[in-house]
């Protein structure tokens, strides 16, 4: 009885955390900003290079983000702050 709830807990564990990678994997179920996290180094890159912000953004709308220009910026702005707070703790 009791292997047959170990198997239970364990499968159904198993069963979540599947759930919740696929969650993490859904871009419908992210937020734009979070998203935006996951290519930031890339458009870190693109900007370091001369891209101007805009035709990063054009190739973002491209690829599926609707966020206006500001907003863009707006999240920009909070991943820098959140990697700069960020080393500054692990430092």
């Amino acid at each position: 009885m009791i292997e047959r709830e170990m198997a239970k807990t364990s499968t159904s564990g198993a069963s979540l955390a599947s759930a919740l990678r696929a969650l993490a994997e859904d871009s419908g179920a992210r937020s734009e900003t979070a998203r935006l996290r996951d290519v930031f180094a890339d458009i870190e890159a693109a900007l370091s290079a001369g891209v101007r912000r805009e035709a990063v953004l054009a190739t973002l709308h491209e690829n599926g983000f609707t966020m206006t220009f500001t907003g863009f910026k707006s999240a920009l702005q909070r991943i820098r702050k959140e990697r700069t707070e960020a080393s500054s703790k692990a430092g």
